[in-house]
């Protein structure tokens, strides 16, 4: 009898923000009760190997703040590149499967024009595409445009500063009309999971100074050195 594989479930970056909090506030409270259990009522050592028990639960808070660290790090990164891969959309991956049929008709004539035309007259031809050619047409020509100007910021040898006029165009022409084709909503929740990911990650530094020994004194020392 063949096991069903379970379905994967998908973790909002919310949610993993959350538990990592959870992790960070058990952390804390496992250090602090950890801490205590090594002391006498008066405060002295319970233990002659103090020290060394004190170094292993420091560690263990150490190391669970170091996971979560690296775990909001990995959250703001993956954010940061979904808002980079949306603004870097091919804009005929946006089209609907109508809009690419028309497409696939012009794309011939389009991409040769993008490849062969002098860049100032590139640059006329894509500005009245731009301004009344259909959404998929104009995808064209931005995939086109976009595959032109890589080719000039990659040739070895030197351009006019006419030709090198018409590329910065054309790089400012494709950069805007790829913004018609971008999901804003996308973009907005990219960049707020990126700053939940940042916050967590600045919290996260001021509860380790502040529920480890390690963070205490590294806090007296800041205190003392800015006459906090």
């Amino acid at each position: 009898m063949t096991t069903a594989t379970p379905p994967t479930i998908e973790v909002s970056e919310d949610a993993t923000i959350l538990m990592l909090q959870s992790s960070i506030d058990q952390a804390a409270r496992r250090f602090q009760a950890a801490k205590r259990s090594l002391a006498r009522d008066d405060g002295k050592p319970l233990y002659t190997d103090h020290a060394a028990r004190l170094a292993a639960i420091q560690a263990d808070a150490d190391a669970t703040f170091q996971a979560a660290d690296a775990r909001a790090s990995a959250l703001f990164q993956a954010a940061v590149a979904r808002e980079e891969r949306e603004r870097r959309i091919d804009p005929i991956d946006k089209l609907t499967n109508d809009e690419i049929a028309y497409a696939g008709a012009r794309q011939s004539f389009v991409r040769e024009d993008c490849a062969t035309l002098p860049l100032a007259d590139l640059v006329l031809r894509v500005q009245d595409a731009l301004a009344d050619a259909p959404r998929s047409v104009q995808a064209l020509w931005v995939r086109g445009v976009a595959a032109r100007v890589r080719d000039l910021e990659t040739r070895p040898q030197p351009i006019t500063q006419q030709d090198r006029t018409a590329a910065s165009t054309l790089h400012d022409l494709v950069r805007h009309a790829r913004g018609r084709f971008v999901n804003e909503r996308t973009i907005t929740e990219a960049k707020r999971d990126q700053q939940e990911a940042a916050e967590f990650r600045a919290d996260l530094v001021r509860r380790h100074h502040a529920d480890t020994d390690a963070g205490a004194a590294y806090e007296a020392e800041l205190r003392q050195r800015f006459r906090m």
